[in-house]
């Protein structure tokens, strides 16, 4: 009986399905022309509750090469209903460019948006952009399903509309999903998984940022309720993709170690199972203030091997500024026992933070260069709206390009800063933008090196060719040269390994 009643809520659920041939989108890489790294997570969750809540679909990932043409004949020739595609705030006029040439096309087929510019802009965005028709805020994991099943707008929380009138209207703020176990984790079964570069999946094991820096946009798109998948369930998924022939896992929480119990389960429960041979990869950058020595030997013996600290700054006043919550010490503890343990660590700064001068800016260089360390990234900081830094920029009129502007061309890496400050004015700026180019490239040289060490003099050779910024964009965004790269670099250091 209970399998019939299954069939017959499900077979009800399809009958009153409004849309069941809908195209997910994920817009192109505006910074790099050679290709996605690894299958967006979030789209690969959106794809697991269509396909629970059978809702068929498709993926274009927009990045793997699909121009808008070729984009618009993939949605016709799978003649869709209904077309879904996540924003960022970043490039996000291009994406508005895109949808008006989709709404040109298929102008009777609705266009729903979602993603963190969503979250962030709200009704902005259907102003800026008329071909939008609805979008979704926050997490869109059930309201997008319930769009599809056919519940009237007004009725769906979390979602942006356009009335009889034109008017826009919102819904109102959906609750944030406390028990993440209910939702299925992303199997990729409709994305063209060979096609991307990397080897390696995310996973995410919560959501939310309790943690109130003033530069981050996250608490304006996951909240600061931090929300916790339970171990089993994440072990399950390594699983899963170790079955399917996968060792490379980015972690993208934004706080894995959080809970150092919850990570100690985790670890526990690898190793129960058996599944060596993973490489575990915390990329986003995890508090040093929540590992210790034993955490970090824990983690390193079921297989983690790269981590990234959020530093930002190595100066106090600085990280006091900015809210960070967390001390330099606490940090520099972290990172020396990560190095000694023998982690390949990323340290991870912001150049022109508020209250940084320029002598702050060289003891961040300088800190850094202490310890043995694979990568620094310093990133040119940009204010992103609703975050308490925009509105300090905005407020004191340091602008020195509109936001407008800066969200369509900006990128971290530039020398060029969008704001300076009387302490810390524009050509200063540059100058520490440039030199932390260089220190990074020095940094990940002698990284190099330690790894190649074995190759003797050929090692500084082949060092100086890795940090080349046209070798690492194709080590980044070419699968064909990155598996070589990775088959070749695993067999010279197969010993450390």
């Amino acid at each position: 009986m209970a399998v019939l009643k299954a069939c017959f809520i499900q077979a009800e659920s399809c009958m009153r399905t409004k849309y069941t041939r809908v195209s997910l989108i994920y817009p192109p890489n505006f910074e790099s022309r050679w290709g996605a790294i690894r299958p967006p997570v979030g789209l690969g969750y959106l794809s697991e509750m269509l396909l629970q809540a059978g809702v068929g679909h498709q993926i274009i990932d927009m990045s793997l090469g699909y121009s808008v043409q070729k984009t618009q004949q993939k949605i016709r020739d799978f003649q869709s209903d209904l077309i879904g595609i996540s924003m960022t705030s970043l490039f996000h006029q291009s994406v508005y460019n895109a949808l008006h040439r989709f709404k040109q096309a298929f102008p009777d087929i609705p266009i729903l948006a979602g993603g963190p510019h969503l979250s962030t802009m709200r009704h902005q965005v259907l102003e800026e952009c008329p071909a939008i028709d609805y979008a979704t805020t926050l997490e869109g994991d059930d309201s997008l399903v319930e769009f599809c099943q056919g519940q009237e707008p007004e009725r769906i929380q979390g979602l942006l509309y356009r009335d009889a009138e034109g008017e826009i209207c919102y819904t109102g703020d959906r609750p944030f999903i406390m028990n993440l176990d209910r939702l299925p984790f992303p199997k990729y079964e409709k994305f063209e998984l060979k096609k991307y570069v990397a080897r390696e999946i995310g996973v995410i094991t919560s959501r939310g940022c309790p943690y109130s820096c003033t530069f981050c946009p996250v608490k304006t798109t996951i909240g600061r309720t931090t929300r916790f998948r339970s171990v089993n369930l994440i072990v399950d998924e390594f699983e899963y993709w170790r079955q399917q022939g996968y060792r490379d896992i980015l972690i993208l929480d934004d706080n894995f170690a959080m809970k150092q119990e919850r990570v100690y389960g985790i670890c526990d429960e690898i190793e129960r199972r058996g599944l060596r041979g993973f490489r575990f990869r915390c990329g986003n950058g995890i508090r040093a203030d929540h590992v210790d020595e034993k955490l970090l030997r824990r983690m390193h013996e079921v297989g983690f091997r790269f981590l990234s600290f959020g530093v930002e700054s190595a100066n106090e006043h600085v990280l006091k500024t900015i809210k960070k919550g967390e001390k330099l010490y606490a940090i520099e503890q972290a990172v020396k026992a990560a190095c000694a343990i023998g982690y390949d660590v990323t340290l991870f700064f912001i150049i022109g933070l508020p209250g940084e001068t320029a002598e702050d800016a060289e003891k961040s260089l300088e800190f850094a260069q202490r310890y043995p360390v694979f990568d620094a990234k310093f990133y040119n900081l940009i204010p992103f709206p609703h975050t308490d830094i925009f509105r300090w920029v905005q407020s004191s009129e340091y602008f020195l390009h509109p936001p407008e502007e800066y969200l369509n061309n900006a990128s971290h890496w530039d020398a060029e800063p969008l704001f300076d400050t009387p302490e810390f004015p524009k050509e200063e700026r540059i100058r520490l933008l440039e030199k932390s180019h260089q220190v990074r490239k020095n940094i990940r040289k002698r990284a190099m090196q330690r790894k190649l060490q074995q190759l003797g003099p050929l090692s500084s050779l082949a060092a100086s060719i890795f940090i080349n910024d046209d070798i690492q964009d194709l080590l980044l965004h070419n699968k064909m040269i990155r598996r070589i790269a990775e088959s070749g670099f695993r067999m010279i250091t197969r010993k450390e390994r």
